[in-house]
């Protein structure tokens, strides 16, 4: 009901406001002409020439109070030159010229007034259509934020301008969305939902449609209780992201932010990571592995894990002796990486190590030891 009363009221002021654009056009129009009319005078033109200039001008009923003042000024004047030409000296008595004078000057401030009194009318008028305009647009713009505020920060209202309105620039709107109603995303996505139909009503709260934005993606990782203390979170801190059947192996990501403390249900400790998703590959719900840093990246010798070798709580590789000799050495292993394993201790770099199938050297090893 309220809606439904804004509405009506941004309809009357939009027809106010016409009307007030329609009178102030006209004012304006008018003063123009007539001050036009006024320079024109100045000059003596006959009344033809008055009639053939201002013919299809708009000037209100100053056009017949002042063409009716200047012919009657005209016509005085022309009787006093008739009367004082030489010629006629003497044939006309002077009391009717003295009584034609007199008329002369009456019709001259007769003219004057009329047009000191046209000028200013026309100024008033002009100045209070431009007020009752300045008024219309100010009632439009106060029914407009009611209706506004009613319909919600997403929803805009807006109809198409005339093709005599239309510019080479961003459409202008002709006037409150009335007969349409526009609702506006706070951001740009797809939409993935949509739940509404033609006629269907909607009380407030309600969802109408559902859009996601996937531009960036954000990912959900869990780092296990125990490395937890073997990390220096930050936010902002990059991270790597593999997700399995992706276009490419590995996403570059950023921390967005990571709980202060470890989740119950899965012993380790949440982390959301966000992702630049420019060629809109990666879909919600995908899995991942989030492969964090343990500190600063520093320089060390590391081997491929399928050279790594265990007997009991022993750990070795096999390091070639010459192309048909093998010997073990026991190492100490550090960090691992993806598939690499640091080497503390036990072989330096340049040593040639068994990387494939030291599996079998192993079993033979252990055969000949029984």
């Amino acid at each position: 009901m309220e809606i439904g009363t804004a509405r009506v009221g941004v309809n009357q002021a939009l027809a106010t406001l016409s009307l007030a654009n329609t009178s102030f056009d006209w004012a304006n129009e008018t003063n123009q002409n007539l001050l036009e009319l006024l320079d024109m005078l100045k000059q003596g033109p006959s009344l033809v020439e008055l009639n053939q200039r201002f013919e299809n001008k708009s000037l209100g009923t100053h056009r017949s109070d002042i063409f009716t003042a200047y012919s009657k000024w005209q016509l005085a004047t022309k009787q006093v030159d008739r009367a004082e030409r030489p010629e006629t000296q003497g044939a006309i008595p002077q009391k009717v010229i003295d009584e034609r004078k007199k008329e002369l000057d009456v019709a001259h401030a007769e003219l004057d007034g009329l047009i000191e009194e046209s000028r200013f009318q026309t100024l008033q008028d002009l100045k209070k259509a431009q007020a009752d305009r300045d008024q219309a647009t100010q009632a439009l713009e106060t029914a407009k934020e009611r209706l506004a505020a009613l319909l919600g920060p997403f929803a805009q209202i807006q109809v198409e301008p005339d093709e005599s309105e239309k510019t080479d620039g961003p459409l202008q709107d002709k006037e409150l969305g009335i007969n349409e109603l526009i609702l506006i995303s706070p951001q740009d996505g797809d939409v993935v939902e949509l739940r509404s139909t033609p006629g269907s009503r909607f009380q407030s709260g309600e969802t109408i449609v559902v859009l996601a934005n996937t531009q960036d993606v954000w990912v959900e990782g869990q780092i296990p209780q125990q490395d937890v203390g073997l990390l220096n979170l930050q936010v902002g801190q990059a991270v790597t992201v593999v997700i399995p059947g992706a276009s490419e192996d590995s996403f570059d990501a950023k921390i967005k932010f990571f709980s202060t403390s470890v989740s119950s249900d899965s012993l380790a400790l949440p982390l959301t990571a966000e992702i630049q998703n420019n060629s809109h590959g990666l879909r919600p719900g995908m899995m991942a592995w989030v492969a964090v840093p343990f500190g600063a990246p520093r320089t060390g010798l590391a081997i491929p894990e399928s050279a790594i070798q265990t007997e009991g709580d022993r750990t070795f590789v096999f390091v070639e002796v010459d192309p048909t000799h093998f010997k073990r050495t026991d190492v100490e292993v550090g960090e691992h990486c993806n598939s690499f394993v640091e080497i503390k201790s036990g072989i330096k770099a340049g040593d040639r190590i068994v990387t494939q199938n030291a599996f079998f050297l192993k079993s033979e090893m252990l055969l000949e030891s029984e």
